[in-house]
C-alpha cells in the first residue's frame, strides 16, 4: 500500500530528492520522483513511522509522529506541494 500511496499522492510533487519511508513493515522511497521499493543507501531523508503517523505527516504536516533522519527541508518541500490551496475570496 505504501508504494501506491507515494505514487498517487507524492510522486507528482517531488523535486528530485531521495526520500525514504519506513511505515510499519512497509519500505518504499521516492528516488528522483519515481517510487521504488525499499530504502536506498544514499537517501536524503528517512521517515520512520506507523500508518497513523504517515497519515498525519502527509495530511496535517505533523513531523513529530515518528522519526526523521536527514534533510528535513527536503521532506518539508515535498509536503509543501501537498498542502491545500486556499480558495479565492
Amino acid at each position: 500500500w505504501l508504494m501506491h500511496a507515494l505514487d498517487l499522492a507524492l510522486s507528482p510533487l517531488c523535486r528530485g530528492s531521495r526520500i525514504a519511508f519506513r511505515v510499519g513493515d512497509e519500505e518504499a522511497s521516492l528516488v528522483d520522483c519515481t517510487v521504488t521499493p525499499g530504502i536506498p543507501d544514499d537517501y536524503d531523508v528517512l521517515v520512520e513511522t506507523d500508518a497513523t503517523g504517515f497519515y498525519h505527516l502527509v495530511v496535517d504536516r505533523k513531523l513529530e509522529g515518528g522519526r526523521i533522519v536527514g534533510d528535513v527541508a527536503a521532506l518539508e518541500q515535498l509536503l509543501d506541494g501537498f498542502a491545500p490551496t486556499p480558495l479565492p475570496a
